[in-house]
């Protein structure tokens, strides 16, 4: 992605946050492509128009630079979740590095029931102070 778009992670998160069927796998939408596909490239638009606005002469993102960010976006979470869950209760809270952890805080909820359903904890995991 040598010169595209500065990806202002902040209008995709925005704009992920505002479009529930990007991550809900529940949500009615989830699955359809077209909706999916058009969603990013809404997302793609804004980010160019900000690129525009703040003068950064570069390439404009595509629908599929914003969804490749995002893809990344989640995993790292997840990964960062993931490491969280796996500290044992003795050795404290360690502090992940997870630079936009406040930021994707909306997907918590997501990602607990995607971990838990795969580890069959679910209310254990989810009640848990250390995680919420």
């Amino acid at each position: 992605m040598a010169e595209k778009a500065m990806l202002c992670i902040d209008i995709i998160l925005q704009g992920v946050m505002s479009k529930p069927f990007l991550y809900d796998k529940f949500h009615l939408d989830c699955q359809d492509p077209h909706i999916r596909r058009k969603a990013f490239t809404d997302i793609a638009v804004q980010v160019n128009n900000y690129n525009y606005r703040m003068n950064n002469n570069c390439e404009p993102c595509t629908g599929n630079d914003v969804r490749s960010m995002w893809n990344t976006l989640l995993n790292d979470y997840k990964e960062a979740r993931k490491e969280m869950w796996n500290d044992k209760s003795g050795d404290g809270l360690k502090a992940h590095d997870y630079p936009y952890k406040q930021e994707m805080s909306f997907m918590q909820r997501h990602v607990l029931s995607s971990l838990n359903l795969n580890n069959g904890m679910y209310s254990s995991f989810y009640s848990s102070s250390k995680y919420i």
